[in-house]
């Protein structure tokens, strides 16, 4: 077929279905584009239409060169690079758009559905969620529709038809695509490295804190992690989930300066009984694991630092499946070294006076740290301090306006201050982030810890007690730790989100979608080496033998191939078979009409035979009629060109009383 005859299958309707399949896979990746980039797409995409619908001439190759160095310098420019995710992908969308506009011939609009299927796949880059997976779905049945619309013979576009088969060919494609993601090996890191995932669209904890981090954290109801609990679940109030320590104080921040080293477990004491979790942890591009405290039996490729806080090898910029061992009843670091002392002793100098003056005067009040630690709860719990979502402004001595001006504060506010005062006590004492508490699916029996459940509390140290955990917090809103969030703040709870509704209804469908995203998680997304390896051992297969996989692979596959390929002779065999039934139910119905109708006993010979006898006009015509039925109906691999000609047969088969028919 010529260049220009396959050209013309691209009218305006069919160009106009080829604009709606590049909207379908391109729409997910507008809200992470330059709006430029978007614009310019808009603009190559309107010239592609009019050149197949005004019948304008197709850019010269000089100016689809000029077309290629706009879209890369526009992309340089929007992102300056051409490297990554953001920047590929939208090079990606540039270039599939400029695809528009030289549709010449049939291999260029296969070249564009498959630049198309390749943007499908780079969609998952952004979101690997449920909803994505589904809208992707339907976006390929549309671009496999394209390319039944390019197999038929006339211009008609036929929508429905295409997609009804584009949706067949899927359908019998996920057989195939269950055998591979179970049996194809995992790998343990991707295959290319995307710079911009570290810090884009990442909400979460931080490795320092400043008054104000963590209250307007606790406006997303983002979840941060999801946890199963191998026995009963532990009260919400001993639900600390430990996150960064923070040791260093500017007087303003709050940071995390301990090195990422190696720690020990060996130095936890502890008692009482195990709880054992698995979490589903959220991207977060950070190397923090989330534990209760205390952590003692660690997931792989994993460690505890000496601050006692979970860190991977690497950071998690994937959803991550882990399991850890913790104890509630501990005892860590009975002995303090010298210089982990002082430095969980310092302080600015010349800041906060006035809190300064109070730790002098509870020096000499109380000779007990623990009598000072308590007397300062106490006045927490007695004073006219708020938990409150809007603290008013801190000026340059913020522990001052804090404890004595404002008195109204988040948990931030509340664990700094207290911390800096017993440092003022001589008392070691740090900050530790991490989540509090967390929502019970009852549906999916799990919890779920959202970004609002973030939390930060103190830890002092205390001789022959070692670190303990203390949460100044609780002592202002024991309601905070003892029934959740929204229970301390009813203002949070008021300002809308689904996940705070007060409807039942609504909030077992938050709920149940919830358990569909945490299965879709850990059983897809969380589908990595290790159960992969698990699961093929119960099969019987050794994961660490590449030969074994292959075969197992190979054998699953053709094993697969060889039941569609069967099923679909024999649906196509049955399919053929009744149409053929149904061409000569024509034939002999057209015969009734005439009076020669056909008796239930009557074979195909004998209803002939009869036939001809009464009407020898159509002998001729009703023998070859019946021969060709019955080599069709019962003969073994019949001639393909037999059942056409058959058809043909049958469909100008038209005898009148007592004339013979006109046969073409």
């Amino acid at each position: 077929m010529s260049t220009q005859a396959i050209g013309e299958k691209i009218n305006a309707p069919r160009m106009r279905w080829l604009l709606l399949c590049e909207a379908a896979v391109v729409l997910p990746h507008v809200q992470h584009m330059h709006i430029g980039i978007s614009l310019l797409c808009l603009l190559i995409a309107a010239w592609g239409y009019l050149i197949t619908v005004r019948k304008w001439s197709y850019p010269n190759m000089w100016i689809r060169l000029a077309l290629v160095i706009i879209a890369c310098v526009s992309v340089a420019y929007s992102y300056s690079t051409l490297v990554g995710r953001d920047a590929g992908v939208a090079l990606l969308v540039l270039m599939l758009t400029l695809k528009l506009l030289e549709l010449k011939t049939h291999r260029d609009v296969i070249l564009f559905v498959f630049l198309g299927y390749f943007l499908v796949v780079t969609s998952f880059l952004f979101s690997q969620s449920i909803a994505m997976a589904v809208y992707m779905l339907l976006a390929s049945i549309g671009l496999t529709s394209t390319l039944v619309m390019l197999s038929r013979h006339d211009q008609g576009l036929h929508v429905f038809s295409n997609l009804r088969v584009a949706s067949t060919l899927v359908l019998q494609a996920i057989p195939l695509m269950l055998i591979l993601f179970v049996l194809f090996p995992r790998l343990p890191s991707p295959l290319w490295f995307m710079p911009e995932d570290k810090k884009s669209g990442v909400t979460g904890l931080s490795d320092n804190m400043s008054p104000g981090d963590i209250s307007s954290l606790i406006q997303s109801d983002a979840v941060a992690f999801r946890v199963k609990f191998e026995q009963q679940a532990p009260p919400l109030s001993q639900l600390y989930w430990r996150g960064p320590v923070l040791s260093y104080f500017d007087g303003r921040t709050w940071y995390n300066r301990s090195l990422p080293v190696p720690g020990s477990t060996e130095s936890i004491q502890h008692s009482g009984d195990k709880t054992t979790y698995t979490i589903t942890l959220e991207p977060h591009h950070k190397r923090w694991l989330f534990a209760l405290d205390m952590p003692v039996e660690l997931p792989a490729e994993s460690f505890i630092n000496p601050d006692y806080t979970l860190l991977a090898n690497k950071d998690i910029s994937q959803l991550k499946q882990y399991t850890v061992g913790s104890y509630n009843r501990y005892q860590i670091d009975l002995e303090l070294q010298y210089m982990q002392r002082q430095y969980s002793l310092l302080l600015p100098e010349t800041l906060n006076p006035r809190t300064r003056d109070w730790a002098d005067q509870l020096r000499q009040q109380f000779s007990d740290n623990n009598q000072r630690i308590q007397h300062v709860l106490a006045q927490l719990r007695q004073q006219d301090f708020s938990y409150t979502l809007n603290p008013p402004l801190l000026g340059r001595n913020s522990v001052d306006d804090f404890l004595f001006n404002t008195r109204s504060g988040f948990c931030e506010h509340y664990a700094g201050s207290f911390v800096y005062l017993m440092r003022l006590l001589d008392i070691p004492a740090r900050v530790v982030l991490g989540y509090q508490g967390g929502e019970y699916n009852e549906l999916g029996d799990y919890l779920i810890v959202r970004q609002s459940d973030a939390h930060a509390w103190a830890e002092v140290w205390l001789a022959n007690k070692g670190w303990i955990r203390i949460d100044p917090t609780a002592a202002v809103a024991p309601e905070r730790v003892e029934t959740g969030i929204d229970s301390a703040l009813p203002e949070r709870a008021s300002s809308g989100g689904l996940s705070r509704s007060s409807s039942p209804l609504l909030r077992n469908l938050i709920l149940y979608w919830d358990s569909i995203n945490y299965r879709w998680d850990r059983w897809v997304l969380g589908y990595d080496a290790g159960k992969q390896r698990s699961f093929l051992q119960r099969l019987g297969i050794n994961s660490d033998n590449w030969q074994d996989i292959a075969i197992a692979i190979m054998v699953t596959l053709g094993s697969m191939v060889l039941v569609i390929s069967l099923w679909l002779n024999l649906q196509n065999r049955q399919r053929h078979k009744d149409s053929i039934a149904r061409l000569y139910q024509q034939y002999c119905q057209r015969l009734a009409r005439i009076g020669l109708q056909r008796q239930p006993h009557e074979g195909p010979t004998d209803f002939a035979r009869r036939v001809s006898q009464k009407r020898q006009d159509l002998s001729q015509e009703v023998e070859l009629i019946t021969r060709f039925y019955i080599q069709l109906r019962y003969g073994r691999n019949p001639p393909e060109q037999l059942f056409s000609q058959f058809k043909q047969r049958i469909r100008h088969f038209k005898p009148r009383s007592g004339r013979r028919p006109i046969i073409a």
